[in-house]
Order: C-alpha cells, then structure tokens, then sequence
C-alpha cells in the first residue's frame, strides 16, 4: 500500500496468455481517487472496493492475486466472499506480523547499515508523496537478495506513490491484522509463493503458516528470491502460476 499496480509489470504480463489479468490500484493508491479519505480506511474497506470492482467486471468467479500487503488483502476477500473465487494466490504473506524481531534480526545480521536504514523509516509516517518515494528507495535493496539498482530503478519509476495510503495501512490497519484462527476456512484452490530470502514475511514465520493452514493449497520456495521473486526469478514464477493453473482445471 502506497505502491500501485505498476511495480507488477511487465512481470506478469507474460501471464496474459493463461489468464486475463486486470490490474487495479486500491482506494487512495496510485491512479485511483480517494485522496483525503482514507482516516478511517480498513482492511473491510478495501475488501469490499475488491468486490465492488467484481460486481462492475460482471465477473461470477476469477483468480485473485496479492502481493505483499496486497495478500492480506486477499486473504481477507478469500474468507469473506469465497463463493466468488476460483483459486487464490498468495505472493509473500503471513497470516499476522507477530515475529517482527527476528525480521529485524536477520536484516541487521545481514547488513548493519541497511537495518539502521529501516529503523530509521519504520519510526516516523511518510511526509508526503515524494518523501514516501525517498524512504522506499532508501531501503529497498533490503527486500531483493541480490539488489541490481537497474532493476530498482525499472520499478521506481512508473510508480505513484500515495504517502496517504502507506500511513493508513501501516500505521493503523497492519498491527490489528490477524487471520490466524479463520485463514484456515480458506478452501478455494491457493498457491502460496515466497521468496527463501525475503526478511519481512520469511518461510517459517509467513507462507508455511498459510500453507499449512489452508487444506490442500501448493507452496513453492524460490531460493534465488528476496521479497519480489517475479523480478528475481522471472521464468520460475511463472512457470509455477501456469502450472498450478492446469492443476486447477
């Protein structure tokens, strides 16, 4: 959240020749209205623009997608309106940020300075638009296992950030987030994606949780991958959603 749609692509697009793929910015993100609106935003809040914008498309059933944040999201769609769903995945999730010191331990333990660096935005909200763009860019070698700043570079530059939106959800929505005593109603066919190196939602502490909760549901570990493994290992992540939607057929 106060990201959009475009970190995504081009990504994903090789996946139009499976799926159709619509990308959409939440309430208050990137390209979408509700700047000014957003104080007493919630997850329900933006679950519910989900299945305002299905009922629009006119569409009975499809895949959603989240990443990062964006999984919380979907999860909480998944366990609110799963009649609507066809399959869900989940890239990089957890069910509740509840380890949070032993993310931070592994990202000092791995780099000294770039923990002093998250410390340092994780303690104040963004000021506006643009200082959330500077904070972002500041730690983000943290999220990739091996950082190439064209690659960053590539990301950063179609985004608008929304300083509004990544204030509302970090600050206030993200510390009451838990579905660890509902995620496992989840029944819908769910592939679980996680990076082996991403230090803010880990394996053991974010997806295997997911996964072994929800019955049924295919994780799989990208060991070259930080917390974008559709960046990091481009043809693998897409191999693994085109797979996992023939098993579903």
């Amino acid at each position: 959240m106060g990201l959009d749609h475009t970190y995504l692509r081009p990504w994903l697009d090789p996946l139009a020749d499976s799926f159709e793929l619509i990308y959409f910015d939440q309430r208050g993100n990137g390209r979408s209205g509700g700047a000014g609106t957003l104080a007493d935003a919630t997850h329900a809040t933006w679950v519910a623009d989900v299945e305002a914008l299905r009922r629009k498309l006119g569409l009975d059933k499809f895949v959603l997608f989240g990443h990062s944040y964006g999984s919380f999201l979907a999860l909480e769609y998944a366990i609110a309106h799963p009649e609507h769903l066809a399959g869900l995945v989940l890239c990089e999730v957890a069910p509740k940020i509840d380890y949070m010191p032993v993310a931070f331990a592994r990202v000092q333990e791995r780099s000294p300075e770039l923990f002093a660096k998250l410390m340092a935005s994780f303690a104040r909200p963004a000021k506006d638009d643009a200082d959330l763009r500077a904070m972002w860019n500041e730690i983000l070698p943290a999220y990739f296992w091996k950082f190439d700043p064209a690659l960053a570079a590539k990301m950063d530059a179609p985004i608008q950030y929304r300083a509004e939106a990544f204030n509302q959800s970090a600050g206030k929505c993200l510390p009451t987030f838990d579905v660890t005593s509902t995620v496992s109603g989840i029944k819908v066919p769910t592939l679980v994606l996680v990076g082996r190196h991403d230090w803010l939602l880990p394996v053991e502490e974010g997806a295997k949780r997911v996964h072994d909760a929800v019955s049924g549901s295919r994780m799989v570990v990208f060991e070259e991958s930080g917390h974008f493994p559709f960046m990091e290992e481009p043809a693998a992540f897409i191999d693994a959603m085109r797979a996992w939607k023939k098993s579903i057929l």
